[in-house]
């Protein structure tokens, strides 16, 4: 079950004030939830070196609770429905490997840049993965025991060929997350930019059941106002399929920086082309092609997580999308990000990996409100949001 941010209380923890989010969930779905701390602090300490401290709240306070601790305060829009966004920290790590837990020998041998809060650093593409930056977020985020972390690119991070995934934790409770740019080089800046999405869930939850899915209470969708559900739900979860038959954006080779800060003001010529669809498109070897998905997706009180899956793509080596987080209340067609190593065709209908859900358990029907971030209602594919659209 995905935790959520509803209920706002307040707690003392040892003379600092805290604002708990009551994260009412369950841990599975046929059970009711209750009312579980995610305690958010207002403390304007910020400063975290690598192999900083951490606040930890007393046991007096905790004892049979959960409890996300989320330190320095987040900034407003940071925290969504079921989640919230990191922001890069002030260090990064260079390195042309990829590694799926770090331990601490492998963060010492590693090559570390210093940022101050607000200094930008460029973000260098590698078509073949090469280019592999640890990032700590600048939160600091304690769990207890029985939560995990499910963290992927933020949908505008996808769309620039970024993939993020999670390294592991550093000594001082930041997220390192592991950054790999495969087609342009970005600009991010520490304490502001946000690249990454984080959803909380309790560990070894299930997700929503085949038949939970299939009842479209929830989850809906639609093509011309008929719905795909019947053709398009598996037991594994909802099988999205491309759509070939609109535009398509390609990538070009580009060596000028793109702002991650930036808003609607870069013009999108240097960067993509826009080719007209006609049912089928080839796909040319490491380049990012940013294609729709057939039919309109309609979450309710759910979240969704689109997989990764080796063989979307009737092939391995390919990814079908860099990023896949569907907020509740998201409502529109999904742009997927597109990458692969070989040349391939890919023609409407063809698989583009299959979304679980987790069910919300703290928003009541009346209070719940739709979704509201930048690429709600979109018609894809849509070009990330720093661009001018076309």
């Amino acid at each position: 079950m995905v935790l959520t941010t509803e209920h706002i209380s307040h707690l003392q923890i040892e003379k600092t004030v805290q604002a708990v989010i009551h994260l009412m969930t369950s841990r599975h779905p046929m059970s009711s939830g209750g009312g579980k701390g995610f305690a958010m602090p207002v403390s304007e300490d910020i400063s975290y070196p690598l192999y900083g401290s951490v606040h930890h709240p007393s046991v007096e306070d905790i004892v049979g609770k959960d409890y996300i601790l989320f330190k320095p305060e987040p900034e407003k829009g940071q925290v969504d429905k079921a989640g919230f966004d990191l922001r890069i920290g002030n260090y990064i790590g260079i390195s042309d490997t990829v590694i799926q837990d770090l331990t601490a020998e492998d963060i010492k041998n590693m090559r570390w840049v210093k940022l101050e809060d607000g200094e930008p650093f460029i973000l260098e593409p590698n078509p073949d993965g090469n280019k592999v930056y640890y990032v700590p977020s600048y939160e600091s985020i304690s769990l207890s025991q029985d939560l995990e972390v499910f963290l992927d690119s933020k949908s505008t991070t996808g769309r620039v060929g970024c993939i993020s995934h999670t390294a592991g934790f550093s000594s001082g409770n930041h997220i390192i997350t592991a950054l790999q740019p495969f087609q342009f080089p970005l600009i991010v800046r520490a304490g502001k930019t946000k690249l990454s999405q984080v959803a909380i869930r309790y560990k070894n939850s299930s997700y929503m059941s085949h038949e939970e899915v299939a009842s479209r209470t929830s989850v809906d969708i639609t093509e011309n106002g008929e719905s795909l559900m019947d053709r398009l739900m598996t037991p594994r979860g909802l099988q999205m399929q491309f759509d070939t038959r609109n535009r398509i954006y390609r990538a070009k080779r580009c060596d000028i920086p793109i702002d991650m800060d930036a808003k609607g003001t870069i013009n999108p010529e240097p960067y993509f082309d826009c080719l007209e669809g006609n049912g089928e498109v080839t796909i040319n070897p490491k380049t990012l092609y940013l294609l729709g998905s057939l039919g309109i997706i309609r979450l309710g009180m759910t979240c969704g997580f689109l997989t990764r899956e080796e063989n979307v793509l009737t092939g391995t080596g390919a990814w079908g999308h860099f990023a896949g987080i569907f907020q509740p209340g998201f409502t529109g067609g999904i742009t997927m990000e597109v990458f692969s190593p070989s040349k391939r065709i890919i023609r409407t209908g063809y698989k583009a990996g299959t979304v679980i859900f987790d069910k919300l358990n703290g928003y009541k029907d009346e209070k719940f409100d739709f979704h509201t971030g930048t690429y709600q209602g979109q018609i894809p594919p849509l070009l990330p949001k720093m661009f001018r659209q076309i």
